[in-house]
C-alpha cells in the first residue's frame, strides 16, 4: 500500500516541478535597437533571466522602457521554449538630433538661446532623442526670449529633415519683426496725482532720461516687455494707494492689460505658467455668478458694474482683489486665485 502510494506521488510532484520550469524566464532578446546597446536596455528592466514569468512584471517593463522616452515604438512578445519562456523586446528609437539651426536669428546669441533651454528644462540639444513636443515647447520659449527683447510680434516655425539612417537636423526658422520701444506713457483719470510722479515709480519700461534731468526726462525708450508692465502697474497702484485713488488707478490699469493682445475681453495675456481653462473656467463661473446675483437683487461681493460685460467684470474683479481681497475670496475663491497668478501678489498674506 505505501509502495503504491509513493508510486503516485512522485510522478505528481515530477510534474509540478516541469510545469514550474517552463513558466521560468530564459532569455531576453532585444530587437530593432541601433544606437542604444542591448544590456542599457535590460538594464531598465525589472525582470531578469531565472524569474518566473509575470504578466504585471512585463507590464512594468514595458512602461519603464517607454517611459525613457528613447522610443517611437516598442513592444514585447514572448516565446515558449522546451526550457521555459523567451521574451523578445522589439523597439524602434527615437531619431537622433544630429543638428539644430536658427535662421534669421540676429538680436539675441545662440548662447543665449540654449541657457534659456536649460534654465527653462526645455530638454533640446543635439544628441539627444527627437522628440516633437519638445521641439513645440522651444518654440514657445524663443518666441517669449526674443519678445523679452522687444520683438513681440517674431514669428517661429520649424523644419525637420530626416538624416538616414536615424537622425533628424532642426532649423528655426526665425521673422523677428520690428523691434517694439516704449513710446509714450499715459495716466488717465489722475486727478490728485500727476503723471510725472506716478510715472516715476515705474522701473521698468519707462523712458530713460539723463539722471536729474527735467527736460529730457523721456530721452531714451525702453525695449517694450509685456511681462514687465504688470510689475511696473503694481508699483504705480502702490503710490495710488497712498494717495487714496487704488480702485480707479487698478480698474484703468486692468483695462490696460487687457488690451494687450487685443481689444479688452477680460481675457488678458495670461504668464506661460497659468492655465488658459482654469482662468475661463473661474472668470465665467464668477461673471454668471454676478449678472444673476444683480437680475435677482442679491447682495453682490463686487461692484454691479461688473457685470455689464467681460472687460468691465475684469477691470472690477482687479479692483476688489486689491482693495477688499478678502470679500473676494470668500465668495470667488477660484477667482481670487486666478488673480493672485495673474498679478503675482498674495493680498492676504501681507
Amino acid at each position: 500500500m505505501s509502495l503504491l502510494l509513493l508510486s503516485v506521488i512522485l510522478p505528481l510532484l515530477g510534474g509540478t516541478a516541469l510545469a514550474q520550469q517552463q513558466q521560468v524566464i530564459v532569455a531576453i532578446r532585444i530587437h530593432g535597437n541601433r544606437r542604444i546597446p542591448a544590456d542599457s536596455i535590460r538594464a531598465r528592466m525589472f525582470t531578469r533571466p531565472g524569474d518566473v514569468y509575470d504578466p504585471a512584471a512585463v507590464e512594468r517593463d514595458f512602461n519603464s522602457l517607454w517611459n525613457s522616452g528613447y522610443f517611437d515604438d516598442l513592444r514585447i512578445e514572448r516565446q515558449a521554449s522546451p526550457k521555459g519562456w523567451i521574451l523578445h523586446v522589439y523597439v524602434k528609437e527615437k531619431p537622433t538630433i544630429r543638428e539644430i539651426k536658427y535662421l534669421g536669428l540676429t538680436s539675441i546669441s545662440q548662447s543665449d538661446v540654449l541657457s534659456k533651454f536649460k534654465e527653462l528644462k526645455v530638454g533640446l540639444s543635439q544628441e539627444s532623442p527627437f522628440d516633437p513636443t519638445r521641439v513645440k515647447r522651444a518654440e514657445v520659449v524663443l518666441k517669449e526670449l526674443l519678445a523679452a527683447h522687444g520683438h513681440q510680434f517674431a514669428t517661429v516655425t520649424t523644419e525637420i529633415r530626416e538624416i538616414p539612417p536615424a537622425a533628424v537636423s532642426i532649423t528655426f526658422n526665425v521673422k523677428e519683426g520690428p523691434k517694439v520701444k516704449v513710446g509714450v506713457i499715459r495716466f488717465e483719470g489722475n486727478k490728485k496725482v500727476s503723471s510725472k510722479y506716478l510715472r516715476s515709480a515705474m522701473t521698468n519700461l519707462k523712458p530713460i532720461g539723463i539722471p536729474h534731468s527735467i527736460i529730457l526726462e523721456n530721452l531714451i525708450s525702453k525695449t517694450y516687455d509685456a511681462t514687465k508692465l504688470s510689475e511696473d502697474a503694481e508699483r504705480v497702484r502702490l503710490v495710488c494707494d497712498a494717495w487714496g485713488v487704488t480702485d480707479l488707478v487698478t480698474h484703468e490699469l486692468a483695462h490696460k492689460l487687457d488690451m494687450l493682445n487685443g481689444p479688452a475681453n477680460g481675457f488678458p495675456p495670461l504668464h506661460r505658467t497659468m492655465n488658459r481653462h482654469a482662468w475661463t473656467d473661474a472668470f465665467s463661473r464668477a461673471y454668471t455668478d454676478l449678472r444673476q446675483r444683480i437680475a435677482r437683487g442679491d447682495f453682490a461681493a463686487l461692484d454691479p458694474y461688473g457685470a455689464t460685460n467681460p472687460a468691465e467684470f475684469f477691470a472690477v474683479a482687479s479692483e476688489t482683489f486689491f482693495a477688499a481681497p478678502q470679500a473676494l475670496h470668500a465668495h470667488y475663491p477660484q477667482l481670487y486665485q486666478q488673480l493672485c497668478a495673474f498679478y503675482r501678489q498674495q493680498p492676504l498674506a501681507v
